[in-house]
């Protein structure tokens, strides 16, 4: 029950964010919905590359979209 209960949670907080974001403010909750279900969660230290130009979204698998809910990143060009 906890585990659901923590799963829940981070569900709600996930759209919190989501919902939060300028350029997906015109989706409607039920697509909010499916992409907080889809989060996965991530964290980096300072140092770390998390994607690198050239890059087709595919570096840890599969397409991905960032969110930096909390920190700084630095963009290099």
């Amino acid at each position: 029950k906890a585990l659901s209960e923590e799963s829940t949670a981070k569900h709600l907080k996930h759209i919190k964010m989501l919902t939060e974001v300028p350029s997906l403010a015109s989706l409607s909750a039920n697509q909010i919905n499916k992409i907080a279900g889809a989060i996965a969660e991530k964290k980096y230290n300072d140092g770390d590359v998390i994607v690198e130009q050239g890059d087709k979204g595919e570096k840890e698998g599969g397409q991905k979209f960032y969110i930096i809910s909390s920190g700084k990143v630095q963009v290099k060009g």
